[in-house]
């Protein structure tokens, strides 16, 4: 690097200097007429000029004064000029400053190396501040002058890591005692764009005192394809397995002393693989909560309505509490996209149509973002116009209980559900629907640990049944009337079918005593040794099939459990070798920097105190670093672990069911 100019550089240092003291000090830095330029670059860094007197007089922290008469430098013909004087830093904060000038992005990379970046825009300050840090804390403005303004235009970055780019046809912040005022702000991410203007207050106190940070935005687009933001690391993981997925995600922390109120528009937002339009409302981000008012979007055909908040001021307890309005979602992409419509309407993923709801959602997260299902608590009004189930797995089995086929396609109109979650159960109420002839009035439990509750009332013409059920019954009537006692067949029958087992293993029970309570006992006596003798076959063969589906769930749950353990070994090695890397990363940058500090020291003392500062730098890297990989390690391993365990809870839940299985058809 060619460089050329005077320095000068005196002062001294006098005293105890220890953790809890520091020495008196002065320096002195003066640099006129200098200049620097790169041998492969076109242009150079001109007339720089520096006039720098740092002092204290005792030691006394406060009593440090930093004054800096001049800075001047000219990149590429554009000068920048800076002044500063600042004293009483920790008591009260006494600061005057100017800053002044434009910088060419387009040449400032012809004068410093910026390897793969690439950034070209105009910025432009005009920046003085006056007055003392209490008058911004007592809202005296009058005491405190702030003014000037920033302003971008056309910038545009692009980086090996960033390469779909950010540009900024123009932003401009006006600066006041009060506020900042980010008069226009014009950007576009890669495909997406967005707006904003607004204030932001009391931001000195937040930068200088960690108060908190309060601004009014509105920010607006009108297209946001929020994909472009996840990493190619991120985007193959969620390709691969959504388990995987998951556990990359942790919780999202709304910073406490952050006071926003946004208000947004945007026209069209792509996430993951959700099409949203017209999303638009108000957020307000404040003492570690999201609050939504009014928040409206159109997706899924249809559109939802939100109020209520994401909860984070104890991040080891994050909530969401949520009243939603939701008109004409459509049920297989509803089914298709949400996985909590998934664990509690399984029944969906069989259903086409339309529903609109209202209801309150409120549950606690776990550390990957997801509802603790026993946290999960709410209910509402779910309204459909019609809805056709088609081929469902646990219907079907009310068809080959009823010998009918009148469960496999069913066409519901008009349905208004009334239900509750408690605890992550839910509860209908009874509702009355009609289709193909068949009134029926429906409700029930599902619970949290996916068993099934469900109890149909059925009135069905007697012509809607197989000609086997009808025959079943037709043989119990004429028996009946063959031992004196008249039984009315009539034209219908009243069933009650329950829905029990579970979601992945339905099974199903009829009731058909209210139709048969005037069958003798002498019936029962005739067919007493028969069907001793059918229930005795009947028997051996449930639990031969008991343990035979015992084997099978065994080998289900042994499956499972490698692939857990697989998954968790995987992520292990994942985040240990992340955090190998992110240590050896942390040691190298502490060296590197004691290194320089040392080079860049020019005279004894100086090389003295860099070098202890260097000692203490990488001191402290080993030490972060070392913190790093033994988190990461106790991370991993934690992760295995809790495979294992799930694998081991899940060959010993499956065995219980089994033995449970064989118990029940020993008893019955």
């Amino acid at each position: 690097v060619k460089t050329s100019g005077s320095v000068k550089l005196e002062g001294f240092v006098k005293g105890t200097y220890n953790e809890t003291q520091l020495p008196a000090f002065d320096l002195v830095l003066l640099v006129k007429n200098a200049m620097f330029k790169y041998p492969d670059l076109p242009q150079s860094a001109e007339n720089i000029a520096i006039d720098l007197k740092i002092s204290n007089p005792d030691g006394v922290e406060d009593h440090t004064e930093i004054n800096l008469k001049n800075f001047h430098v000219e990149m590429g013909g554009n000068p920048f000029d800076m002044k500063m004087l600042l004293s009483s830093p920790i008591s009260d904060p006494n600061i005057t400053a100017e800053f002044k000038g434009k910088l060419d992005l387009d040449k400032l990379q012809e004068i410093v190396p910026l390897d793969s970046m690439s950034i070209n825009g105009l910025l432009a300050i005009n920046l003085d501040i006056k007055g003392k840090m209490s008058a911004l804390d007592n809202e005296q403005y009058e005491n405190f002058q702030a003014n000037g303004d920033v302003s971008l235009e056309h910038f545009k970055y692009v980086d090996a890591d960033f390469p779909q780019g950010i540009e900024i046809s123009k932003t401009e912040m006006v600066f006041s005692p009060q506020f900042v005022d980010l008069k226009s702000f014009n950007s576009k991410i890669g495909k997406s764009d967005i707006s904003a203007y607004g204030k932001i207050d009391n931001i000195l106190q937040y930068y200088l005192n960690d108060e908190t940070l309060k601004g009014s935005f509105t920010i607006t687009s009108n297209f946001m394809d929020l994909n472009e933001f996840m990493s190619d690391d991120e985007t193959t993981e969620v390709a691969e397995t959504e388990e995987i997925s998951s556990e990359e995600l942790s919780v999202i922390e709304v910073p406490k002393n952050i006071d926003f109120e946004l208000n947004s528009d945007f026209k069209k937002l792509i996430y993951d693989n959700l099409d949203i339009t017209n999303a638009s409302g108000k957020l307000l981000v404040k003492s570690g909560r999201v609050i939504l008012d009014a928040f409206k979007m159109n997706l899924l055909d249809g559109s939802i309505s939100i109020d209520g908040e994401y909860n984070t001021e104890n991040i080891a307890k994050p909530s969401v509490d949520f009243k939603m309005a939701i008109k004409d979602f459509d049920i297989k992409k509803s089914f298709d996209t949400f996985n909590t419509v998934q664990k509690f309407a399984p029944i969906a993923e069989s259903c086409s149509g339309k529903f609109s709801v209202n209801f309150d959602y409120k549950s606690d997260l776990d550390n990957k973002m997801e509802p603790i299902l026993n946290t999960t608590n709410g209910g509402g009004k779910l309204n459909t116009k019609s809805v056709v189930i088609d081929n469902s797995p646990t219907l079907n089995k009310l068809n080959e209980a009823l010998k009918t086929d009148k469960f496999k396609n069913m066409k519901l109109d008009n349905l208004a559900i009334i239900f509750k979650i408690i605890d992550g159960n839910i509860e209908l109420e009874p509702f009355e629907t009609k289709f193909s002839g068949i009134s029926a009035i429906i409700g029930g439990k599902q619970g949290i640990d996916q068993t099934l509750n469900y109890k149909m009332d059925l009135e069905m013409p007697r012509s809607q049944m197989g000609s086997e059920a009808n025959a079943v019954l037709d043989n119990l009537f004429n028996k009946a009337g063959q031992n004196g006692v008249d039984v009315k067949k009539g034209s219908t029958i009243n069933v009650k079918a329950f829905i029990l087992g579970t979601v992945m293993e339905p099974k199903i029970k009829l009731d058909l005593k209210d139709q048969l309570t005037d069958v003798v006992d002498d019936i029962k006596d005739q067919a007493k040794e028969k069907v001793k003798q059918e229930l005795d076959k009947a028997k051996q063969e449930a639990i031969r099939k008991a343990e035979a589906e015992k084997r099978k769930l065994m080998a289900q749950a042994d499956t499972k459990g490698k692939q857990l353990i697989a998954v968790a070994e995987k992520s292990a090695k994942t985040i240990k070798s992340q955090a190998k890397t992110a240590a050896a990363k942390i040691r190298n940058e502490a060296r590197a920097k004691a290194a320089e500090l040392k080079r860049k020291a020019t005279n004894p003392i100086s090389k003295r105190a860099a070098e202890e500062t260097g000692k203490k730098l990488i001191k402290e890297a080993d030490k972060k670093a070392a913190k790093l990989e033994r988190e990461a390690n106790t991370k991993a391993n934690n992760t295995v672990n809790k495979a294992k365990k799930e694998s081991d809870n899940l060959k010993r839940i499956a065995s219980q069911k089994g033995d449970a299985l064989i118990k029940k058809a020993k008893e019955s």
